[in-house]
């Protein structure tokens, strides 16, 4: 509300004035008295007064002196004007009291902005005569209508006005068109007449309509949880948090909407906040259909409620142990040794869809992400073997899913797999079967994507260090000089052996670096003559070309493929070189020919050549067949032929190099040697401490060997006491006499 603006006048002097004062005094007032009279009682637009005149007749009793009279008679007559009105409102009905009174509130108001503006020269004149505070009109005016009409009868006005007030706002509430134009006018003169603490505003007024609006509140937020979902419900509740910002932008104190606000939240969320999360289309079914707009506004209303962020995390994380928990469950019995692409798959729409819940409605809150993947990582590592399943839900990506996935979508699954990654305690695990799939797959050429590979290799590298991916970035060399040199030798072959017949045979050779490849194992192989004869040809040009360098040929770990007609229809077999071998010799004999011959020929060892055989023989890709069977299993005595009604689907047919027996063992293989690994990365790890502290008690010893190996795997306390009295037996530390708890280093 406008403040009435100050009044400079000048007023001549005059000097000259009656002997008998009280009579000239009472002339002056009578006329001051008219003028104010005029002003309070009749319309402005019939006003017909002499402001020179007051203005002379204010001066005049100034110069007697008598500025004090002058004030308290102006007083007594607000006063007495605000007394009449007094009975004008009582005889008010509801029905237009709140008109009325905002009618008489406006004019009263306007005209002493008028008696303020007319008497300013006053203030000026009494300021200038005494030291005493200067007098305002308008101030006193407001403080009359105080007094004399809200706060008279025991707040009668003052407490029928703020209940028919109340009354309006609960019929807007409810949908009723209600005339709210006077409302500012009358919160606005609440807080004119009240003191520097606003009492009559914030202890009639808003203390008032703050209880009012709770029970109204309390009622509406009962019967809305009774008919309606959670999404209505905190729709409306947003509602009725806009109309109050708006009722109180447009007429209230800036205070105002904060309470009423807390009010709003108190009676309809704070008591039913666990209620709405955990009813049937609360928090659970939003997140099962993706609700984010609901499920954005829940976060922001919950927000506001004291503890409900808290609240709506442990719901939140309950739902997300829950469905991790149902996964794990119904995936326990495929883990174990077999493929477990459903398995990653729902954990990785499982974090995916929580991730995103948080991205794109809980404000991307960095307590809900740590608190998942806390969660996450407690429940993966609990879970048996999952390093492992992750290393072969990759090797599968890299060989069939990435095939049919764009750009983007191999972008998020990668990005998902590293996350999962990041939240493992036995990454040596994990590197261990990565890196065998890896190697398999180049060996194999099964694999998608170099680039893709790269990719996935820098991701890694970027959270465990260089160190963690070399041999793979070592065996991703070897692969391109592999190539390198399979064109040299070709063209090498070209230009030196032009007509021979050993260039039909098409080979591809992959020069390995000792020590980086897993399952290089040397196996006792003798190749047919015009294989070896190509081997030894390479072998010779190689040795030429890198003078010092020795050549040892792996022929487990290779490849062929075989062009083979059967009843009229051409294949293309893809198998192991021993698998390649056994075909050609059976084929060279053109009938049966015994295991044990097989074995003369090729010089491999029983167990090895039978798994072999054994995938040849398969019921979905039947190729061979036994002329004669000698017992059960496969025996040296038994006769293998081909089989006449081979058939297949495809042109390509792919062969398992192995039975899974065998690769259950060699998966036992692996993970022994991981433990005897561990044993020798915690003896190193024990040593350096120990060389760098030169004593260390007990527990102290233990922290610090699991913080420098949790960043490859998590040992347990058992093993590195098993380590530390083993070093101690070796004489690498040894306890202190007096302190058993106490290891000293032994230089």
């Amino acid at each position: 509300m406008n403040k009435p603006r100050k009044l400079r006048m000048i007023i001549p002097k005059q000097k000259l004035f009656n002997e008998d004062k009280t009579e000239e005094i009472e002339e002056l007032w009578k006329t001051i008295s008219n003028g104010i009279q005029q002003i309070l009682v009749i319309p402005i637009t019939e006003i017909d007064i002499s402001i020179e005149e007051i203005f002379r007749s204010c001066y005049r009793l100034i110069e007697f002196d008598k500025e004090n009279l002058l004030i308290n008679r102006f007083k007594m007559t607000i006063e007495e004007y605000a007394n009449e009105q007094i009975n004008f409102f009582q005889s008010q009905d509801d029905s237009i009291f709140l008109t009325t009174f905002h009618e008489k509130w406006n004019s009263y108001r306007l005209k002493n902005m008028i008696l303020h503006e007319l008497f300013q020269f006053l203030n000026n004149m009494f300021l200038s005569r005494t030291n005493n505070n200067t007098f305002s009109i308008y101030q006193n005016s407001m403080k009359k209508w105080r007094s004399q009409i809200l706060t008279t009868n025991d707040n009668f006005i003052l407490l029928r006005l703020i209940r028919i007030i109340n009354e309006n706002i609960n019929q807007e509430r409810n949908g009723e068109v209600t005339d709210m134009s006077f409302l500012k006018d009358i919160i606005q003169m609440f807080i004119d007449v009240s003191d520097s603490n606003l009492d009559i505003y914030t202890n009639f007024f808003e203390n008032k309509y703050l209880n009012i609006s709770s029970l109204y509140y309390q009622m509406e937020s009962q019967d809305l949880l009774l008919t309606n979902n959670c999404g209505i419900y905190l729709n409306k509740v947003q509602e009725r948090l806009k109309e109050e910002e708006i009722r109180a932008a447009q007429y209230f104190n800036t205070q105002t909407f904060a309470r009423i606000q807390s009010n709003i939240i108190n009676e309809f969320l704070k008591p039913y906040i666990q209620t709405l999360m955990t009813m049937d289309n609360g928090l659970n079914s939003m997140m099962s259909k993706e609700d984010f707009g609901h499920l954005k506004l829940m976060y922001h209303l919950f927000t506001k409620v004291p503890n409900g962020t808290e609240t709506l995390l442990q719901v939140f994380l309950d739902l997300h142990s829950k469905r991790l928990t149902e996964i794990i469950q119904e995936n326990k019995k495929k883990i174990v040794g077999r493929s477990p692409p459903k398995f990653i798959d729902h954990l990785i729409n499982q974090r995916t869809q929580y991730s995103e819940i948080i991205d794109k409605s809980f404000s991307k809150n960095k307590d809900f992400h740590i608190a998942i993947n806390a969660q996450f990582k407690t429940l993966i590592n609990q879970t048996k073997d999952f390093p492992e399943q992750l290393a072969k839900y990759l090797d599968r990506c890299f060989r069939f899913t990435f095939l049919s996935s764009n750009e983007e979508e191999i972008g998020k699954i990668m990005d998902s797999i590293i996350i999962i990654f990041s939240l493992l305690n036995n990454k040596d695990i994990f590197k261990r079967f990565y890196e065998q799939f890896f190697a398999k797959r180049f060996l194999s050429g099964s694999s998608v994507s170099e680039n893709i590979e790269k990719m996935m290799i820098a991701k890694i590298k970027k959270i465990q260090g260089k160190q963690f991916t070399q041999k793979m970035e070592t065996m991703l060399n070897d692969i391109h000089n592999s190539e390198q040199e399979t064109i040299d030798f070709k063209k090498f072959l070209t230009e030196e052996r032009e007509n021979d017949p050993i260039t039909n045979i098409v080979l591809n050779f992959r020069v390995l670096t000792q020590g980086q490849w897993p399952g290089l194992i040397k196996t006792e192989c003798q190749l047919i003559p015009e294989l070896q004869e190509y081997c030894d040809i390479f072998t010779g040009f190689y040795i030429r070309k890198h003078d010092g360098r020795v050549l040892t040929w792996k022929f487990s770990i290779g490849s062929a493929e075989i062009a083979y007609s059967m009843n009229n229809k051409k294949y293309t077999l893809i198998t192991s070189t021993f698998q390649m071998l056994i075909l050609l010799l059976l084929h060279k004999k053109n009938e049966k020919i015994s295991i044990e011959e097989i074995m003369e020929e090729t010089k491999i060892e029983e167990p090895i050549l039978i798994n072999c055989i054994k995938p040849l023989f398969h019921p979905k890709h039947k190729l061979l067949t036994r002329a004669f069977k000698k017992g059960k299993g496969f025996n040296k005595e038994d006769q293998l032929v081909f089989y006449p009604r081979f058939k297949s689907n495809t042109r390509r047919v792919m062969f398992p190099r192995t039975i899974r027996t065998q690769e259950k063992r060699e998966r036992l293989k692996t993970i022994e040697k991981i433990h005897e690994e561990r044993k020798l990365i915690i003896d190193a790890t024990i040593v350096r401490i120990m060389k760098s502290r030169k004593s260390l008690i007990h527990n102290l010893l233990i922290t610090e060997i699991t913080s420098q190996l949790a960043n490859n795997f998590v040992p347990s306390i058992s093993s590195i006491k098993k380590r530390i009295d083993s070093l101690i037996e070796r004489e690498y530390i040894e306890r202190d006499i007096n302190d058993i708890k106490l290891y000293k280093y032994l230089a």
